[in-house]
């Protein structure tokens, strides 16, 4: 996860350095929860399920 992150800085910074690119740049992340650390039954990942809230802030500390 680590590494993936590097080389999206990197995609990142390089293409902000050109400040054309950079002005108009506009970078969305999705997320899923299958897969989040944790996360070990499928309902746990419905809006009603077992501490869903949790495993949102899980998937958003592992997005950054």
């Amino acid at each position: 996860m680590k590494k993936i992150s590097i080389l999206l800085y990197a995609v990142i910074f390089a293409m902000a350095s050109s400040t054309a690119i950079a002005k108009d740049l506009k970078i969305y992340i999705s997320v899923d929860l299958e897969g989040i650390a944790g996360v070990v039954t499928g309902e746990q990942l419905g809006t009603d399920g077992f501490e869903y809230q949790r495993f949102r802030e899980f998937a958003t500390a592992e997005a950054l």
